[in-house]
């Protein structure tokens, strides 16, 4: 049984203001991604006369995505030039920064570039808090911990989601005030991540054999391979998690309700179920490969987001939203566990930098398809069609479920 304890890290277990300290940087992506969704609808109407305003409202917050794609990566790379802890204090204070700085602003596009800066912070620290999350657990211990990350995010959204619907209800520019929360947790962070480990000198390349591949295993510099694999099932994963978000509140205030208090109580099942899917993520893990755990995250996504959108009964969608919201908790510590089993500790920041990125730009990928859907008919065709892209991922991962069991038999 894998203890809490690291036992080939060379570092400690984190303290208890460590530990609280990784969790809850999980705040900043999740008030990224959903804390604008109440409010997606009155940000429309205010902007309503500008060219491009339904598209450019709803890229708001996918465009975390594609700034993710170039974030992560760079991430991983200053980390491991200047230290971890350093990259995630100055990145919280950018994201405070420009997350707060929309709340003056009154030009959409000027918004949309405060969005992009939060969307790079955010890929700073949601990639490097959990790179360095993954460095103190091993095994088991590891899964545990992923979870935990994942219940927090998913927790965070209970509270954040009415709140911000509340704001939005007084007046939609209050929910970028919310941002605010990024200073205390600098302080927070400064006191509990731990110190960066003293940087060494390069390790000189390897002298390679005639005929054979020169390998090198150089601090801060960038291995020539791409991790394609990581990136698919990242892209996979962010779409299935996150793409919702971008139509559910269109779909219920087509529905007649307009009110953004009420959305964000129709909206708070699937964050309560998809902290709960978090923290059983452990003890999946410890009954199932990881393609079981994804087969089971993507047919209870897939069964809960065509619930909701073929359905006008708003009881009907909350329950939907709480069957995909299970699955959907297990997606995020799957896709990083594996990502964590691949490689070295010292290439853990290049993978997770990719793996982030890809799993942050699934939502803008996925944006480009199912906005055609929801244009030529409406919201609930977005998510019908997201929905059934989950169920192909959970036919996917079921076949390689039985793949893996004939190779066990043979």
């Amino acid at each position: 049984m894998d203890s809490d304890s690291p036992n080939d890290t060379g570092r400690p277990a984190p303290s208890p203001i460590a530990a609280a300290s990784l969790l809850l940087a999980t705040v900043l992506p999740v008030l990224a991604f959903v804390g604008l969704t109440p409010v997606l609808p009155q940000i429309e109407a205010h902007f309503h006369g500008q060219a491009g305003a339904s598209f450019i409202v709803r890229v708001l917050v996918s465009v975390i995505g594609p700034t993710a794609i170039v974030g992560a990566p760079l991430a991983g790379l200053l980390a491991s030039r200047f230290g971890e802890r350093r990259i995630v204090i100055w990145a919280t204070v950018a994201f405070g920064l420009a997350g707060c700085a929309a709340y003056v602003l009154d030009d959409l596009y000027a918004i949309l570039a405060s969005r992009i800066i939060v969307g790079l912070a955010i890929a700073a620290t949601s990639t490097i808090t959990t790179v360095i999350l993954t460095k103190l657990y091993t095994g088991q211990a590891r899964n545990r911990w992923l979870g935990y990350y994942g219940t927090t995010a998913s927790l965070a959204v209970l509270p954040l989601i009415p709140l911000c619907g509340f704001l939005g209800a007084i007046n939609w520019r209050l929910v970028f005030l919310t941002h605010v929360i990024a200073f205390p947790l600098v302080i927070l962070f400064v006191f509990g991540l731990p110190q960066d480990r003293p940087r060494t000198a390069p390790i000189q390349p390897t002298t390679a054999k005639p005929g054979s591949r020169a390998r090198t295993s150089i601090p801060g510099s960038i291995p020539r391979s791409i991790p394609w694999g990581l990136i698919a099932i990242g892209l996979a994963c962010g779409i299935v998690a996150s793409s919702a978000n971008l139509f559910l509140s269109f779909h219920i205030a087509q529905l007649g309700v307009t009110d953004s208090s009420r959305i964000g109580l129709i909206l708070l099942p699937a964050a309560l179920t998809a902290a709960l899917g978090a923290f059983a993520f452990g003890m999946v893990r410890s009954r199932a490969s990881a393609s079981g755990a994804f087969a089971l995250a993507f047919c209870l996504a897939a069964t809960g987001y065509l619930i909701v959108a073929l359905t006008t009964d708003l009881t009907l969608m909350a329950a939907g939203m709480a069957v995909a919201g299970f699955g959907v908790g297990m997606l995020a510590p799957n896709v990083f566990a594996v990502a964590a089993g691949m490689g070295t500790e010292a290439d853990r920041s290049r993978l997770f930098g990719f793996t982030k990125g890809a799993f942050f730009g699934g939502p803008l990928l996925s944006q480009l398809v199912l906005e055609p859907a929801a244009r030529s008919a409406n919201a609930a065709a977005a998510i019908l069609v997201l929905g059934s892209f989950a169920a192909l991922l959970a036919l996917w991962s079921i076949g390689r479920v039985r793949m893996e069991r004939r190779a066990l038999a043979s």
